[in-house]
């Protein structure tokens, strides 16, 4: 990528002598070596191994200026202005890889992130929904499998490519008033794969963080923000749902962190623009800042909706390189 290798550099050094144009925010998931083969969790959330985002960070902390959640609070409460280049990293969901082999490279390179957790995983030991159902279809050696929950849905996982799975995971996306529970035990049965909240846990003590990973990412100027309690899509939920997702994960992390979360990412991304009933609830909870994962930047140069900022996600396919182009460029990003 010509522009991101030759232009962006040069570029990113002349806007670091003018005054901001944009807040560019940075949404990764996980961070970790390849793993195996047989390795059955959730690969679409591998965003980057340590030493790409050693890369990556580096480019950052060289031609940006890194800045934390009370730097934008700055920002958006008093007017203060952010330094050229403003880039705030940020982490969802809650991986244990994040402690491991994120936090090490961003202290190296003085780089605060802000890490989003679903509480409800990590007090529980739970996996998330999306590894179970990647662990469940894994597993499995049946050819067919019926479900009856919430709807009638006949599943080929041995011939159909994946196609099975994505149905399974865009009906918890979007089956309002979904029992999660129920539906994942009933899948479990479906594909005859043997599951318990003792197997849960051994999973998820090796994929989740703990309570005491993230009061030491706290200790170390990091920020705790809320990813809700269980990942459930926002619309999916009743009102009295997504007031315990969201009040309750701010309570979580005040008796774990000591303090409530400041800031809310929106599980799946979506900008609350169309969805009044829901930014009034996250209002309700007490969230100052809200994070979308919509693919843009954040112009400076007008009034910014604290509730819908934009954070481009950091997926497998990006490297420094289109990273660079971004930030040097955050206008041309919905091109990617």
């Amino acid at each position: 990528m010509l522009f991101g290798k030759v232009v962006a550099p040069h570029a990113l050094a002349l806007l670091g002598r003018r005054p901001p144009r944009w807040l560019s925010v940075l949404a990764y998931r996980r961070v970790r070596p390849r793993p195996p083969a047989d390795h059955r969790h959730d690969h679409e959330v591998d965003d980057c191994d340590p030493r790409e985002f050693t890369r990556q960070m580096e480019l950052v902390a060289r031609a940006c200026a890194p800045v934390g959640l009370d730097d934008v609070l700055d920002f958006l409460d008093r007017g203060r202005r952010l330094p050229p280049n403003p880039v705030l990293v940020t982490f969802d969901h809650g991986y244990l890889d994040n402690r491991e082999h994120a936090q090490p490279i961003l202290d190296r390179l003085g780089v605060p992130a802000c890490f989003f957790l679903s509480t409800s995983h990590v007090a529980e030991r739970r996996l998330f929904w999306w590894d179970r159902v990647a662990c469940l279809f894994d597993a499995t050696r049946v050819a067919t499998a019926r479900l009856t929950y919430p709807v009638q849905i006949l599943l080929r996982p041995a011939t159909d490519g994946g196609r099975s799975r994505r149905t399974v995971l865009r009906l918890i996306q979007s089956y309002a008033g979904l029992d999660l529970e129920r539906f994942l035990s009933q899948l479990a049965r479906a594909l005859r794969v043997e599951w318990s909240p003792e197997l849960e846990r051994s999973a998820a003590d090796r994929l989740v963080m703990t309570w005491d990973d993230a009061r030491a990412l706290a200790a170390a100027g990091m920020e705790i923000g809320s990813h809700a309690r269980s990942h459930r899509v926002f619309h999916t939920l009743s009102p009295a749902q997504l007031a315990v997702e969201l009040a309750g994960a701010r309570e979580d992390i005040a008796a774990a962190i000591g303090r409530p979360a400041r800031a809310v990412s929106y599980p799946f991304g979506g900008s609350l623009r169309r969805m009044p009933a829901v930014l009034r609830a996250v209002r309700a909870a007490g969230y100052r800042v809200g994070f979308s994962a919509e693919p843009r930047g954040n112009p400076l140069a007008g009034e910014l909706d604290r509730y819908d900022l934009a954070r481009m996600p950091m997926g497998a396919l990006m490297r420094r390189e289109h990273l660079g182009a971004y930030l040097a460029a955050p206008e041309l990003c919905p091109a990617w």
